[in-house]
């Protein structure tokens, strides 16, 4: 029997799930709406979904605003060029902050793929080691780096219990197995919810380490 599982933030009274984007004028519609409100978009919460197969993959880019659901943008399954929209232009701007889990690996790929640049990033990763850095200011940079910390470690430490630990961890198993798992379609709802949950637990976050 298929595993049920939770939508994301369920345990915490919200009842958000995602909206998917299938198509390129679904996506240019999305990003001109942000770049058009970009003054009243503080934050926005982003996270990648991609394979490495001698070259990067980017499979779904997923994006949270303000109250509305995560954005799961299917790249990969649905050829959306992000290039043909103003995604570039909202990474750039110095009006939104883009949250973000340790964005190496994604930006390498978000600027091979589509040239994109970004501006005005906060790391949650980055700032959870400046704040051990600060504690214990005998750590050396090599010590911090192999204490790099996982979304759902943070999310805990900052903000409370993780909304669905069984399927971030169910997710993980199957990624560890099937590192292609991104390039399937259809989605399964499970990588659906998977993607959700990464991007939008983000937000809280970034509110608690304001604080």
């Amino acid at each position: 029997m298929a595993a049920k599982y939770d939508r994301p933030g369920e345990h915490n009274n919200s009842t958000q799930d995602y909206i998917l984007i299938s198509r390129n004028e679904e996506a240019k519609a999305l990003f001109h709406r942000i770049h058009r409100n970009k003054h009243n978009i503080a934050t926005l919460g982003l996270d990648v979904e991609s394979v490495e197969l001698g070259r990067s993959v980017v499979c779904i880019v997923q994006i949270k605003i303000q109250d509305e659901p995560p954005y799961i943008i299917d790249i990969y399954g649905s050829k959306i060029d992000l290039k043909a929209t103003l995604f570039n232009d909202i990474m750039t701007s110095a009006e939104i902050e883009k949250v973000i889990h340790d964005p190496r690996n994604d930006s390498r790929m978000l600027y091979e793929t589509f040239q994109t640049e970004m501006r005005n990033v906060f790391d949650t990763q980055t700032f959870q080691m400046t704040v051990e850095n600060q504690a214990n200011q005998a750590l050396t940079t090599r010590r911090l780096q192999c204490q790099r910390k996982s979304l759902d470690f943070i999310y805990e430490k900052y903000v409370g219990r993780f909304p669905n630990q069984k399927l971030k961890d169910d997710m993980k198993s199957k990624m560890s197995e099937d590192q292609t798992i991104w390039l399937r379609r259809p989605l399964t709802r499970e990588m659906a919810l998977y993607a959700a949950l990464d991007v939008e637990t983000l937000m809280p976050i970034r509110v608690s380490m304001s604080k």
